[in-house]
């Protein structure tokens, strides 16, 4: 695989897509869904607007890629298969367990709340 500068094409590629997620994830916490355009996530993102497009295709989309990497977090695991579900899975008593899960669950909750808006 070619590399690029220290990256290869698929790193670089994965790296832009984070980019962009990210912007979006910003732009419809701060401003909502409507007033978000897909110009104004790519000016923050740092791409043209084309390279959104071509890979999200419609902002509908975009926003449900932000969405399920809101709720899966950077593992993009679900939430079954999350570390803090096994924990509590594993865990010698309920009081243990509890806590994993309330952990567990703060965190997704703390990511989704700031989309709850848009």
């Amino acid at each position: 695989m070619a590399r690029v500068k220290g990256q290869s094409r698929v790193e670089k590629a994965a790296a832009t897509r984070r980019r962009m997620l990210d912007a979006a994830y910003e732009r419809f916490c701060d401003d909502g869904y409507r007033a978000t355009t897909m110009e104004a996530i790519a000016e923050h993102a740092g791409v043209a607007v084309q390279t959104l497009y071509f890979t999200f295709h419609t902002k509908d989309e975009l926003f449900q890629q932000v969405h399920e990497r809101t709720v899966l977090g950077d593992e993009n695991l679900p939430p079954p298969m999350q570390p803090w579900y096994l924990a509590s899975v594993e865990a010698e008593d309920v009081k243990e367990a509890v806590r994993h899960i309330c952990r567990g669950v703060l965190s997704i909750s703390r990511r989704v709340a700031p989309m709850i808006p848009a």
